[in-house]
């Protein structure tokens, strides 16, 4: 009886054993199990995969410009809808005629970096209606999510004007001025002439370089020549206004602003002839 006692609790503490170890098995596997769908979970929200993603673009012009170190504005800028749209990345290089042409429920993008590039106007083109505005801006494309974007276009030529104070148009009339570009463009600017109406509008020219001359007559009926005014590094985003002035405090003195900033003066001889001309009058 006692050797069946010692078996039969022998047994019952192994069956006990058995069942401790199956539960701890089982247990162990639903924490594994639990473990990889939490790291799985977790590649997903870190974008560790390779689903595709979305954007929402959005694209507004500046209109300011910069006018001797300040800021100022400029002609109305065109809607942000209106602006071609160009998006490159890896193994990706697409182009929309318009913002407003770009469904962003339709349209999926791999994980990575790209860059939204808008145009609006030639870049290339010049003159007193051709304003071109650009810009480009960076993303980075996360698995299943949508980023937003905004694009903000600058000015992307240069504005010229040439302007003449009362002062100047009392003593000279008939004045005469161009502005020649390095594409070989040229605008007049005209004031004073008798039955006509100035030409004053400001031109839009590529950022390369300019240079402004003009002749104006004198009351006299003398034709006077002023030397050149040259911009050899033109910057975009920038109106570059040239002024011309006269002061008579005894000697009549022509001045030549650039903004504000007086860029020559010279004296003008009253009785001035082709044989009597300083070196501002050529």
């Amino acid at each position: 009886t006692a050797a069946t006692g010692s078996i039969s609790t022998t047994s019952r503490y192994r069956s006990s054993n058995n069942d401790n170890d199956s539960g701890m098995k089982t247990y162990l596997i639903l924490i594994l199990a639990l473990a990889s769908a939490l790291l799985a979970g977790c590649d997903k929200e870190s974008g560790a995969d390779d689903a595709p993603g979305q954007v929402r673009l959005s694209c507004r012009a500046s209109e300011r410009i910069e006018i001797a170190g300040r800021h100022g504005l400029q002609t109305a800028a065109p809607s942000g809808e209106e602006f071609s749209l160009r998006i490159t990345g890896p193994d990706y290089d697409r182009s929309w005629t318009s913002v407003a042409d770009f469904d962003p429920e339709n349209e999926w993008f791999s994980p990575g970096s790209y860059t939204a590039s808008v145009v609006w106007g030639d870049p290339q083109a010049e003159g007193t209606d051709k304003p071109c505005f650009a810009g480009a801006q960076e993303f980075t494309i996360i698995p299943r999510r949508t980023v937003d974007v905004a694009v903000t276009a600058l000015l992307a030529n240069t504005k010229v004007r040439i302007v003449c104070t009362e002062n100047f148009l009392g003593y000279f009339h008939d004045a005469a001025f161009r502005v020649t570009t390095a594409a070989g463009n040229e605008f007049p600017f005209r004031f004073g002439f008798d039955g006509e109406s100035d030409t004053t509008e400001p031109v839009y020219v590529r950022p390369v370089s300019f240079t402004v001359s003009g002749s104006a007559l004198k009351q006299t009926g003398a034709e006077v020549t002023f030397s050149e005014q040259s911009c050899p590094e033109a910057k975009p985003q920038t109106l570059y206004t040239y002024r011309f002035d006269v002061s008579q405090a005894g000697q009549t003195v022509v001045s030549i602003y650039l903004d504000d900033t007086l860029s020559e003066t010279r004296e003008v001889d009253e009785e001035l002839n082709d044989n009597a001309k300083p070196d501002f009058i050529r």
